[in-house]
């Protein structure tokens, strides 16, 4: 029997990394492992109460289960291949892979770390046993950003080399960048995530609407609209919703989290995409919007670097977690007003930041999981 390649989620929910996945197994099953692939997820009720990424996946002929957080992960067998998809697995089974790894059953382990602070995940993990690992090869780490490595490589007190490195996130889907580009007759900003407990920061968002608004207007303004897509059920997004009617009225609108398509279209309605995250390790949404055509409003969280061409596809929103400031409030005037930045100007950030997007669509996973130390597919 060939080995099989184990692909262990925390949940296969419409969110980052779960999305992440459903790409890993495209690849993979494009390099002709479609059917030696086996998904594992613990999220439980959850994915059972919501599961069209489980849906997708399994009509895509792949082999999927869903597990309840305690119980416990398949054992593979020696010679099989194995990626956890997260930190944010249950403790259980990282312990398990990270023994499975250290016996000599499993050839290496592939581990993506979508989380920015791993010391909050990995509390009893031994990082001696970790650093052994990644200085073999046998533990392959991959981070989303060079922000992210600079933070394990500080809570590892290593390098992690070879091990450890940056995974650039692939624009999975080119045709977003097929369609026409946005027109700026009106300032059409979005802002995609949950609302959770105020990271993506909505709230911040509406604080620097609420200044620019309390501004005389442009002698020649341009319309301002926000949407927010992805919020969650609950009272800290139904605070969202009531604030941003309040503020914008009809020029306010939200969507709840949606599949991935769905995602996209709604996305497609604006022509600026705000990142403003107090934390943030890429930004897969800020990725898809370039490709849509919108430049970028992004503050200094994870992904900057590889994202952001200050000036160029966007504008650079300073340190993450602040106050608004008054720099903020001018800029977003400034794009507000059509004297300042023409229709003709804004085009042209629209075109650098699908151009920079298109950088992307050459990325792959596999290489990393089918390339790193010359193995062979499993």
């Amino acid at each position: 029997m060939a080995a099989r390649f184990w692909l262990y989620a925390h949940e296969f929910s419409e969110s980052g990394a779960p999305l992440v996945l459903e790409t890993i197994c495209t690849e993979l099953a494009a390099a002709g492992l479609g059917s030696r692939l086996r998904l594992r997820g613990w999220g439980g009720d959850h994915d059972r109460r919501h599961p069209s990424l489980v849906h997708r996946l399994r009509g895509r002929g792949l082999r999927l289960r869903v597990l309840d957080r305690g119980q416990r992960p398949p054992r593979p067998a020696r010679g099989d291949r194995l990626l956890l998809n997260s930190l944010a697995l249950p403790p259980s089974v990282t312990a398990a892979a990270l023994g499975w790894c250290l016996e000599g059953r499993l050839p290496r382990l592939d581990w993506f770390a979508h989380e920015l602070h791993p010391g909050a995940w990995l509390d009893g993990v031994l990082r001696p046993d970790l650093r052994t690992l990644l200085s073999s090869g046998e533990l392959q780490l991959r981070v989303p950003s060079r922000h992210c490595l600079a933070v394990y490589r500080d809570w590892l007190d290593h390098d992690g080399a070879p091990g450890l490195a940056v995974q650039p996130h692939p624009l999975a889907d080119p045709q977003l960048l097929q369609g026409p580009l946005p027109d700026h007759r009106e300032l059409r900003l979005q802002l995609t995530g949950q609302v959770q407990q105020g990271n993506k920061g909505q709230m911040w968002l509406l604080d620097l609407v609420e200044a620019v608004l309390s501004r005389p207007p442009a002698a020649d303004p341009r319309p301002l609209r926000l949407q927010c897509i992805g919020l969650e059920a609950g009272a800290a997004a139904r605070a969202v919703q009531e604030r941003g009617r309040r503020l914008l009225g009809e020029a306010f609108h939200w969507e709840p989290l949606l599949p991935r398509a769905q995602a996209h279209a709604a996305m497609g309605r604006s022509n600026v995409a705000v990142s403003c995250s107090r934390e943030e390790t890429f930004s897969l949404a800020a990725l898809e919007a370039m490709a849509l055509g919108q430049f970028l409003l992004r503050n200094r969280t994870g992904g900057w670097d590889e994202q952001l061409l200050p000036g160029v596809n966007g504008f650079d929103l300073g340190a993450p977690g602040q106050p608004v400031t008054r720099e903020q409030v001018d800029l977003l005037a400034a794009l507000l007003d059509r004297h300042c930045w023409p229709d003709a100007a804004l085009g042209q950030l629209a075109m650098a930041a699908r151009r920079h997007a298109a950088g992307f669509a050459a990325h792959r996973y596999h290489t990393w999981l089918l390339g790193s130390r010359g193995d062979t597919p499993c």
